[in-house]
This record gives C-alpha cells, sequence and structure tokens, in this order.
C-alpha cells in the first residue's frame, strides 16, 4: 500500500492546473484500466500536431535483468508480487516497452513521461547536457522525454520526496538559465542534483528517447508566477530569501538575490556581476556550487555544474562564434570524455586532459 499516493495526485494536478494543463486522473488501475485509460487519452489529445502530453506515474515500479539487460515495469493494483508470482506478475504489470511505443504512437510534438518510482531502463540517459540555448528551437522540434525518482536499485519512499520537488522545480526553481521557462532537461538536472541531498537514496534519472526524429526538441513549462516554494522536509529556519544584496568579492560588487543563509548566499540564487556577467544556480557557502548557468558579457555561455566557484562536472559551454563544448569539466578545464564542435560543423569527440 502507498498510501500517499492520492496526495501525490491532488498536489501535482494542482500544479499542472496552474499552469494550464486540462488534467485527467486515475487512481489505483487495474492493467487493463490503465492500458485503456492512457490509450484513450493518447486517442482524445495525441494526435493534434501542437498538444503537449505529459504523462505522470506515481507508485510502485519494478527492474528485473535478464540476459545481461534490464527491464522495467510499472505495478497496475491487480499484479502480484513478483518475488512469490513471477509468471502472474509479468501477466499483469506494464512494460516499459508499451509505454516507449507509445511514445512513438503520439503524434503530438512534446510528450514527458514521468515516473515517481524506482525504474531502470536504457531509454533513461543523462549523459548528454546539449541544451539548445533557443526556447523557440525547444518548442519547435519534437521530443519525448522522461524522468524517473530513483534508478533500478533503489527503492522509492512511500512518501514521496519527489513530488513536491517536481512541483518546486516546473514552477520555477528549475529554471537555470533564468529565462523565465524550464525545460526538460532543466527539470531533469535539477531533480537528479536536489533529490539526493533529502537522503532518500534516490537519485533520479532523465533522458530522451532513442529515435533521431523524436529527440531534438525540449518539453517546455512557462512559469506562470514567481514565488518561494516550500522545500519538501523542515524548513532550515536559518534560511532566508534576499532581493538585491549588494556583495562585494575581489574588486568586483556583485546584486545577489536568492538563498541565504546566515547572510551568506546558500541554496537558489541569481548574482549579477558589475562586469555584465551573471550567474543563476545553485551555492554553497557563498560560491558557485551545483547546477547553475553562467552568461558571459561577452556572448558567451556555460550550463552545467559547478564546484568552489569553478566549472567542475558536466556541463556545456557555447561561445558567441558558434564554437560549443559538451562534456566533462575540471578546474574551469574541458577534463574527461567531450565533444567539441566548432561553427563550421566540424567536431572533436574523445578524452580531453587540461583543456
Amino acid at each position: 500500500q502507498l498510501d500517499s499516493v492520492p496526495r501525490d495526485v491532488r498536489e501535482v494536478k494542482k500544479a499542472l492546473e496552474g499552469q494550464g494543463f486540462n488534467v485527467e486522473t486515475i487512481l489505483n488501475p487495474t492493467k487493463q484500466g490503465m492500458n485503456d485509460r492512457i490509450e484513450q487519452f493518447i486517442g482524445d489529445y495525441g494526435f493534434e500536431k501542437n498538444n503537449r502530453l505529459l504523462f505522470y506515474y506515481s507508485g510502485h515500479g519494478y527492474t528485473q535483468e535478464r540476459n545481461g539487460r534490464q527491464f522495467g515495469y510499472l505495478v497496475p493494483s491487480d499484479a502480484p508480487n513478483p518475488l512469490t508470482d513471477e509468471k502472474g506478475f509479468f501477466r499483469k504489470s506494464l512494460k516499459m516497452t508499451r509505454i516507449l511505443s507509445w511514445a512513438k504512437e503520439i503524434e503530438s510534438k512534446h510528450a514527458l513521461f514521468v515516473f515517481d518510482s524506482c525504474f531502470s531502463g536504457s531509454v533513461l540517459r543523462s549523459r548528454a547536457l546539449s541544451v539548445p540555448e533557443d526556447i523557440s528551437y525547444s518548442t519547435s522540434k519534437p521530443v519525448r522525454q522522461f524522468i524517473s525518482a530513483g534508478s533500478a536499485d533503489q527503492p522509492v519512499p512511500a512518501e514521496s520526496v519527489f513530488r513536491p520537488l517536481f512541483i518546486r522545480g516546473i514552477n520555477g526553481k528549475a529554471d537555470l538559465d533564468g529565462d523565465g521557462y524550464v525545460t526538460g532537461v532543466e527539470l531533469g538536472m535539477y531533480l537528479q542534483k536536489v533529490v539526493p541531498t533529502y537522503e532518500t537514496g534516490q537519485t533520479p534519472q532523465y533522458g530522451k528517447i532513442r529515435d533521431p526524429y523524436l529527440d531534438e526538441g525540449n518539453f517546455v513549462f512557462q512559469i506562470p508566477f514567481k514565488k518561494i516554494i516550500p522545500t519538501p522536509q523542515n524548513t532550515d529556519s536559518r534560511k532566508n530569501w534576499v532581493e538585491n544584496k549588494e556583495i562585494r568579492v575581489g574588486s568586483m560588487n556583485i546584486l545577489y538575490t536568492g538563498e541565504t543563509e546566515n547572510g551568506i548566499p546558500n541554496g537558489h540564487g541569481t548574482s549579477i556581476f558589475s562586469n555584465g556577467n551573471k550567474y543563476v544556480g545553485e551555492f554553497k557557502y557563498g560560491k558557485q556550487d551545483g547546477q547553475g548557468v553562467f552568461s558571459y558579457s561577452n556572448g558567451d555561455k556555460y550550463l552545467g555544474q559547478w564546484k568552489d566557484n569553478k566549472i567542475h562536472g558536466q556541463g556545456t559551454y557555447t561561445s558567441q562564434n558558434g564554437n560549443k563544448y559538451i562534456g566533462d569539466w575540471k578546474d574551469n578545464l574541458p577534463n574527461g570524455q567531450g565533444t567539441h564542435i566548432f561553427s563550421n560543423g566540424q567536431r572533436r569527440e574523445g578524452e580531453f586532459r587540461r583543456g
């Protein structure tokens, strides 16, 4: 039994309706009921080109490994325990391959599948962080995107941490580049970074379908309002939200808006530098640390991970001249597996060391 699921459904429904979505719900469906309802939903809405379809599942998930491959399943209400009735479970469970088949049948431009359950499948990969800069490009290209609350070996807690963070993300916290929109990639990056901080043992997975005709665009949420959304667990009373706080770093003045702890930037915020540079993202004890976007005054832009005020981890750097590097970074330099794409279309892929 998952007693928190009805609340998850109510809260997610309310958040999506606040963004203008038409929301339909189904509780405790059998396999046949779930199958019929999804097919009816696709029939009603999935064949109009400019529709956006979002599927949100809160419940049990299951992963089985066979012949070195992992297969994911959603668990309807009439599915028996796979540990005691394996054949019965396979007859009554909903295979991820069926979800992928539906994803390809849909003719609407954008579809996002969100699973608040443990799940593993080859469709969920977060390696590539190539994010189109222009929101009009994101909305013009077709896409099928997936986000899960955890991977195969990570049981999801009965009281969901994923659900309130999902809502927090689409309402603005996942707007990593500060453009007023939350893309599916930004939402996946945000959830993958923030959910593990609540020590539930979960690491969300995200990715796009492996289909060259359905992987160019981005599902897009428009932030309906600007407000602070409370954390899903006890809020630290030392944390505050400040508007336009002047900070002096070296020879530069910085205008900071965001979360602080004991007067120091800590959490999500925005820094505008006196030289015209801008950072939107996560801070840790006064330093850029976590996921963030840095826009340089010369037109360059970096989207990805930071550590101790340095580009460190995975990210994408786009130069104003059109050159782009996508991959691993260390101490502000490309370092590890990456791809350098030049403005003339040439590419350099492989291992990078110290730039």
